[in-house]
């Protein structure tokens, strides 16, 4: 069972926003998924928590919109699937 730290959670979602850069445009990395922060990794449900500081839906929908892709790039940072 993984624990991670804030900081540690924080460089986990830099790597993943690296491998995202990889799989689409800067541009959406910077603009749909740069502004969110995660903030706990549960290991209970397999879930990683995101916050963010402005409307909610808009994110949601964005990463609806680019789940496969975030979830590939997840499994790598992480070594296993996690839903976000």
């Amino acid at each position: 069972m993984a624990s991670f730290t804030k900081k540690e959670l924080r460089e986990k979602w830099e790597d993943i926003l690296t491998l995202l850069t990889d799989k689409m445009e800067k541009l959406k990395v910077d603009t749909f998924f740069r502004p969110l922060e995660p903030y706990k990794l549960s290991e209970k449900d397999q879930t990683l928590y995101l916050s963010c500081i402005s409307d909610d839906s808009f994110f949601n929908s964005r990463i609806s919109k680019y789940e496969n892709e975030l979830n590939e790039v997840t499994e790598k940072v992480f070594g296993r699937p996690y839903k976000i």
